[in-house]
């Protein structure tokens, strides 16, 4: 007899009851004998990261017994308190068979993502370097950009202009151009956002806050790379802008 998972039995009998039903396993004609479907269970993964769960059969362990086995113990306190009393019974079941690999549930997740946590780890890093990149890149255009315009500053000025109204018009402008950049970002990393969750198991399709967050930093440098160069240009007599070339 045999129990089967819920995508085994749906790629094998759609649309029937497959209770009843025989199955054989191997390759080799002789090499299994059939076996009756008994049972239908859920559908697990071996892995956290795999997108889709694989047709399982699952046999009665005194039919077929396997190389090496698992023992899994619930305790209610600490489970690696138990593991003298596990290793004991073990031996007093059979002295020839040692009990080696003890550890916790929450050990052998840890083991199985330490790959990927390093990975994300790294990851993060080098976003922020990107960030940081990314910041700097844009205050050294935005200061060039204001830079350019200190002629224009010093001709406003000269015919009136209030430094509270250049400072508007400066930043203002220089805000725009980082709306139009930021959006062209945003849309594109929502795009590769919605390609990885779709190939990566677990990620999450759209983090509003982290979005948000990274928007407002980014926006946040562009006003003060343009702010702070245009408070320098104010502060330049008028005449000696007017000269600038």
């Amino acid at each position: 007899m045999a129990v089967i998972s819920e995508t085994m039995a749906r790629n094998n009998w759609p649309g029937e009851d497959p209770i009843g039903k025989h199955l054989k396993l191997g390759r080799r004609e002789g090499s299994e004998p059939e076996r009756q479907i008994v049972g239908v269970v859920g559908d697990l993964r071996d892995s956290p990261f795999d997108q889709k769960a694989d047709p399982t059969t699952y046999i009665p362990l005194a039919q077929q017994p396997p190389e090496s086995s698992a023992i899994v113990i619930r305790s209610a306190g600490d489970p690696m308190g138990l593991a003298a009393s596990v290793a004991t019974i073990v031996r007093s079941v059979d002295p020839d068979v040692p009990a080696y690999d003890v550890r916790s549930l929450e050990k052998i997740i840890a083991d199985g993502v330490s790959g990927v946590e390093s990975s994300a780890q790294m990851m993060t890093v080098f976003g922020v370097i990107a960030l940081v990149l990314a910041t700097a890149g844009i205050f050294a255009v935005m200061a060039y950009s204001v830079a350019q315009r200190t002629h224009e500053i010093g001709v406003r000025m000269a015919l009136g202009a209030q430094r509270l109204d250049v400072l508007r018009l400066v930043v203002r402008s220089a805000i725009k151009m980082a709306v139009v950049g930021l959006a062209i970002g945003v849309c594109l990393a929502l795009l590769l956002t919605r390609a990885l969750s779709s190939v990566v198991f677990g990620l999450i399709g759209i983090d509003v806050p982290i979005f948000v967050l990274l928007t407002l930093v980014l926006a946040t440098v562009a006003a003060v790379a343009a702010y702070v160069p245009a408070r320098w240009a104010t502060k330049v007599d008028p005449m000696q802008a007017l000269r600038y070339e």
